[in-house]
């Protein structure tokens, strides 16, 4: 016998499960926390199955699949519209009917919604007994206008949506929240940095007079809860508001995406699908057929399942039939027939479909039969729809790649994309002729032992502080690059830190339209770079042309760079090592009069990061920068954001950035945790100074990355007492704590004295995802 899958957490769906389990129809109840389930435990029947966890669309799909159900509805709160979409995906293509139970609205208020705010006149707050009501269409609406109010508020929205609350610590101190009592919303609270005098963890329902006694116990001025409706409680905090004469700021529900139905419709829905898997149950008690107890407009939507049911039936046999596809993703070397291999030749030569960007369609045009069909388009979510309208079983496809399908290449995604599609066939990939395989004919020079980076697609702050580690540290460095803006690009980075007299033996390898006719490749040192680039007449640019690897005479630059494809190769026949610690001296650093972390101090705290490749920094209170600098020059895969307050400061952590040639460190003037909100998530966190909001900053961090690695400095007693407190608050794990003092020699005259420095506790610990 089939079952019915709800998807609950709701009065409804526990409702829905209840009925259809006195009606001896079988249910599988899907609850997304413990608590939902101890609820559902309440009111537990032979009839339900009760399943905890959150899932996925994928999951919710494969569950699907493996049990056959006789229907889904989804019966989840009115603003849980990230779950309604993953059940509505997890359905797609699959014979299952899908019911949306909805929540009944409060009568009369759908016109006030579209007001925005309304004020009752007097009798009508009498007899209806509200103040003022004003409507959001989200919840960051109703925090910008919570942000010009006074007082204590009321929040009874839940836990979901609590951090877009609490991110003001204006707003933040003055929340009273009422949350279900399970442990994941007193987490969620907790988390969020709220006390436990501002936490209300009940079950309700809860009576006018319950919400009346809460708003006059806690002083609220402001009540804020959701479009909820009846079964939510809306009404009676609504009518509690009024009667204690505060504003209630209701955020509207989202609009629905899909049909909704009420509990009587979908029962009836229900009833009908079992009645036709189970003539058994055709008949009611009182004899009567089940059929008769439908309206049209119920018959319709079944009507309408079994016709989409079949449209699914078609769209997979029309998939069966596509199994015989022949895709190739070929690579196609640098654009000319006469890098192409054999065997990619013959494959364009049978093809019935050609893709690809125009100009490698065009390269091959001449290759291909008289009949084929060609299509300008590179993308997936371009070339995948083609693909699954074609109607020949047999058709023979290829997709052209620059280069090779291995080097810096939208090939595997593609790749990955088609195995992801039934019925598209099978797809095989052929390599191409790479332009670094060129490049390295051309020069020379093997290619094995260099270094590859590329400037497609990347950001410029990372492929620049790449580009230029590898210049310095690597013997060999073989760059790709989106065009001559980012070779300008380059002549301008390697002049401004390779002017030294150390770096004049740099040689870069440039060439341009590799295996075209308008082919050049030339050795180049930065300046030269530099004036063919900026197309300086003046200073003989054109006296690069005499290292020219080409001798052939007709081989002339332009006036100016032309737009193509350049690829370049940088040699530096005395590359620097590598620094593998920190530990800068203090007097390398640019001072002044601001405070610093010492040499010690920094190398112990930075050791305690446990920093990893590829790693996002951030270094609150950084002064001059020196922490910020030691770690930027670890490795240029490290993203570093620097905040600080004081202005003085910041100018000099820039020149210190500036000094030591980094460009991964980003200097931000702030005083966290403003600024913070802003930032790509970090994985680490060094805290130098706080301004008096070090448990701000940390409840900050811990909500953008609760596996984050945090490293604090401690000097003053009151920092050292309160980060003492801040560990039992916070959910952390790998703890450490250690005092550090250093004391050195100093050399006075003949002798060497001891010189011992103010200790400072270190305090290292990694971001538990939830309390122990």
């Amino acid at each position: 016998m089939k079952k019915v899958l709800i998807y609950a957490g709701t009065t409804e769906g526990r409702e829905l499960a209840q009925e259809l389990a006195r009606e001896r129809i079988y249910c599988d109840i899907s609850v997304a926390t413990e608590y939902g389930r101890q609820i559902m435990d309440e009111k537990i029947s032979p009839y339900i199955c009760i399943l905890q966890g959150r899932m996925t669309a994928e999951q919710m799909r494969l569950k699907c699949e493996n049990e056959q159900y006789l229907a889904v509805v989804d019966a989840t709160h009115p603003f849980a519209t990230e779950v309604s979409v993953n059940i509505r995906e997890s359905l797609k293509g699959l014979d299952i009917p899908y019911f949306r139970l909805g929540r009944e609205k409060i009568p009369g208020e759908e016109g006030e919604r579209q007001a925005g705010e309304r004020q009752a006149g007097e009798q009508q707050a009498e007899e209806q007994n509200y103040m003022a009501r004003k409507y959001f269409q989200n919840t960051a609406a109703c925090v910008e206008a919570l942000k010009k109010t006074e007082g204590k508020i009321f929040l009874t929205t839940g836990s979901k949506e609590l951090s877009a609350f609490c991110r003001e610590k204006t707003i933040r101190k003055r929340l009273v929240v009422r949350v279900l009592p399970g442990m994941e919303s007193l987490q969620e609270c907790v988390r969020n940095g709220l006390e436990g005098r501002q936490i209300i963890a009940m079950q309700g329902p809860f009576s006018k007079e319950m919400n009346l006694a809460m708003i006059r116990q806690y002083q609220a001025s402001v009540l804020v809860t959701k479009e909820s409706g009846k079964t939510g409680g809306e009404d009676t905090k609504l009518a509690a508001a009024g009667e204690a004469q505060i504003p209630s700021y209701i955020i509207l529900r989202p609009d629905e995406k899909t049909p909704v139905m009420d509990m009587d419709e979908v029962l009836e829905q229900l009833r009908r699908l079992e009645s036709v898997t189970d003539p058994s149950r055709k008949k009611t008690q009182e004899g009567q057929d089940l059929f008769d107890l439908y309206d049209t407009k119920t018959e319709e939507v079944v009507y309408q399942k079994v016709h989409e049911c079949q449209e699914n039936k078609e769209q997979e046999k029309k998939q069966e039939q596509q199994r015989n596809l022949q895709i190739t993703l070929a690579g196609i070397g640098m654009g000319t027939e006469t890098l192409l291999t054999e065997e990619v030749r013959n494959r364009i030569a049978e093809a019935d479909y050609v893709f690809g960007a125009k100009r490698m369609v065009e390269s091959v045009k001449k290759l291909c039969k008289q009949n084929v069909k060609t299509y300008n388009c590179y993308l997936s979510k371009d070339i995948i729809p083609v693909i699954e309208n074609i109607q020949e079983n047999s058709a023979k496809i290829v997709i052209l790649f620059s280069g090779d399908t291995g080097f810096y290449s939208g090939c595997e995604k593609l790749y990955n994309e088609l195995c992801k599609h039934k019925g598209m066939g099978k797809a095989e990939v052929l390599p191409g002729i790479s332009s670094l395989s060129v490049l390295s004919a051309r020069t020379g020079i093997s290619w094995q032992d260099a270094k590859i980076l590329s400037t497609h697609g990347v950001e410029p702050a990372l492929w620049k502080s790449r580009l230029l580690d590898a210049a310095k540290h690597e013997k060999k460095t073989f760059f790709l690059t989106s065009g001559v803006a980012d070779v300008e690009e380059i002549g301008n980075l390697l002049s401004s830190e390779f002017a030294k007299e150390e770096w004049k033996n740099l040689k870069i390898y440039l060439g341009y339209q590799l295996s075209y006719p308008q082919e050049w490749v030339r050795c180049l040192t930065v300046d030269e770079l530099c004036k063919l680039m900026n197309r300086d007449h003046n200073n003989g640019w054109q006296d690069s042309l005499q290292n020219s690897l080409q001798e052939d005479p007709q081989d002339q630059l332009q006036d100016k760079p032309e737009e193509g494809l350049y690829a370049g190769m940088l040699i530096n026949e005395q590359p620097k090592k590598h620094r593998l610690t920190p530990g800068y001296p203090d007097d390398v650093f640019i001072r002044g009069q601001v405070p610093m972390t010492k040499e010690e101090v920094r190398s112990v705290s930075i050791c305690k990061l446990h920093l990893t490749e590829d790693a996002v920094v951030y270094d609150i209170g950084s002064g001059t920068g020196s922490v910020s600098v030691e770690i930027a020059a670890l490795s240029p895969r490290v993203q570093v954001y620097a905040m600080e307050v004081n202005g003085e400061a910041v100018s000099l952590l820039e020149e210190n950035c500036k000094q030591f040639d980094l460009h991964n460190v980003r200097c931000i003037r702030t005083k966290a945790p403003d600024g913070l909100e802003d930032l790509p998530v970090a994985t680490h966190a060094f805290i130098g100074g706080s301004k008096g909001n070090l448990r701000e900053i940390l409840w900050t961090l811990y909500r953008k990355n609760n596996h984050m690695r945090i490293v604090v400095n401690a000097v003053s007693m009151e920092t050292i007492c309160q980060m003492q407190e801040l560990l039992k608050e916070l959910p952390v794990e790998q703890e450490e704590i250690l005092q550090l003092s250093v004391t050195k020699t100093k050399q006075l005259g003949s002798y060497h004295m001891l010189q011992a420095a103010n200790p400072v506790y270190i305090y290292a610990f990694t971001f538990a995802e939830t309390l122990s």
